[in-house]
C-alpha cells in the first residue's frame, strides 16, 4: 500500500490505513480460525492461535474511538503467554515487550493508556489461548 501511494506509512498511522489494515487482518485470522476448526484432525493450535490473534485486532476495532491500541504490546504478551509453560522463553519475551512498549512511547506512537490497554488484551488473548488449550485436552 506504501509503495502504490495508498498510505504514508508501513506502520499504518493514519486512522483510515489503520481502519483498512485492521478490517482486512480480523477477516484474514478469523477465516484461518475457521479453515483450522473446519480441518479434519487438526490440532487446537490451527485455530485457537488466529481466534486469539483475531481477537486482538477486533479490540483494536472496537476501541478506536477512543485510542489507538498498541498492537505491538498486545500481539508480544500474547506470544509470551502462548509459549508457556516454557517460563524462560516468556520471560525473554516479557523483557522485550518492555523495550517495545518503551519504544512506542518514546516514538510518539502510543500513549500510556494505548499501552495498558495494549497490555490487557494481550494478557487477555493470552489467558484465553491458554484456557482453551487445557478445555480442549
Amino acid at each position: 500500500r506504501v509503495r502504490l501511494g495508498h498510505w504514508d506509512h508501513v506502520d499504518a498511522s493514519q486512522p483510515a490505513e489503520r481502519n483498512q489494515l485492521n478490517g482486512f487482518t480480523a477477516v484474514l485470522l478469523f477465516g484461518a480460525a475457521l479453515a483450522g476448526f473446519l480441518s479434519p484432525g487438526g490440532s487446537p493450535d490451527l485455530y485457537l492461535w488466529p481466534l486469539c490473534s483475531g481477537g486482538v485486532v477486533l479490540a483494536a476495532i472496537v476501541l478506536r474511538r477512543r485510542l489507538k491500541l498498541s498492537q505491538h504490546v498486545a500481539f508480544d504478551l500474547f506470544a509470551a503467554l502462548a509459549v508457556l509453560p516454557s517460563v524462560g522463553i516468556a520471560a525473554g519475551i516479557v523483557a522485550l515487550v518492555v523495550a517495545v512498549g518503551w519504544s512506542r512511547l518514546e516514538l510518539g506512537r502510543h500513549t500510556r493508556a494505548e499501552i495498558a490497554a495494549g497490555t490487557a488484551v494481550g494478557l487477555a488473548a493470552g489467558g484465553l489461548f491458554q484456557a482453551g488449550l487445557r478445555f480442549i485436552h
